[in-house]
C-alpha cells in the first residue's frame, strides 16, 4: 500500500515532554519555524531551551535539586568523554559547570536544619577538589570516579522527592548532551 503526502519535510525528536507541556513546546517550535523563519533544528533547540528555562523557574525546590543532580551527571559524563578524546575546551567547560553545580549544592545545604548534612557538605568540597585535580592532570578516571559517586546520590534524591530514578543506559545523559550542544541546556 502506498501513501501520498503533501508534506515537504517532517521534523521528529526523541526529546521527552510531559503531555501537558506538549502544546507549549510545539507552539514555541512553530513560532520559531514560521514567525522567526528558523531552520527546523534551530527552532526545536530554541523551543527546548525555552521549555527548560520555564520548567526551572516554576519547579519546586525538590525538583530543582533533582534537575541540578541530573545536569551534574550529564556534565561529568560529557567531561569524561571529552577528556578521553583530548577535547580540552569541552572538558574544561563541563568540569567548570559541574563544579559550579556542586558549589551551588554546597551553598544551599543547610546543616543547621539537617546536621547530618555535614558529611554531604564535605563530600561536595572533596568533589570540587577532585575535579580540579582531574583537570590539571587530565585524569579521566578521576572524573569517572566523581560521576560514579554522584549517580547514587542523584538517584536517592529522585526517590526522596517522590520520583523514580532516571532510567539506566545513559539515555538522559545523551539527550541532555544533544540539547546542551544545541544550546538547549546549561
Amino acid at each position: 500500500m502506498r501513501t501520498k503526502t503533501s508534506a515537504n519535510q517532517v521534523v521528529g525528536s526523541l526529546w521527552e515532554v510531559p503531555d501537558a507541556s506538549t502544546v507549549e513546546l510545539m507552539s514555541a517550535f512553530y513560532d520559531g519555524l514560521l514567525r522567526d523563519r528558523l531552520e527546523p533544528e534551530f527552532a526545536l533547540a530554541q523551543a527546548q531551551a525555552r521549555y527548560a528555562a520555564d520548567a526551572s523557574q516554576t519547579a519546586s525546590p525538590a525538583r530543582l535539586l533533582t534537575m541540578l543532580y541530573d545536569r551534574l551527571v550529564v556534565d561529568l559524563t560529557i567531561a569524561h568523554d571529552a577528556m578521553l578524546r583530548g577535547d580540552i575546551a569541552l572538558t574544561g567547560e563541563r568540569l567548570g559547570h559541574a563544579s559550579d553545580i556542586i558549589l551551588e549544592l554546597h551553598s544551599t545545604l543547610d546543616t543547621e536544619l539537617w546536621p547530618q548534612g555535614e558529611s554531604l557538605a564535605a563530600l561536595y568540597l572533596w568533589l570540587v577538589q577532585e575535579l580540579m585535580q582531574a583537570r590539571l592532570r587530565s585524569d579521566a578516571q578521576r572524573v569517572a570516579t566523581c560521576r560514579d559517586l554522584v549517580v547514587p546520590l542523584r538517584d536517592a534524591w529522585h526517590v526522596a522527592s517522590g520520583g523514580a530514578p532516571p532510567r539506566e543506559g545513559g539515555t538522559e545523559e545523551h539527550r541532555a548532551q544533544g540539547g546542551a550542544e544545541q544550546g538547549g541546556a546549561s
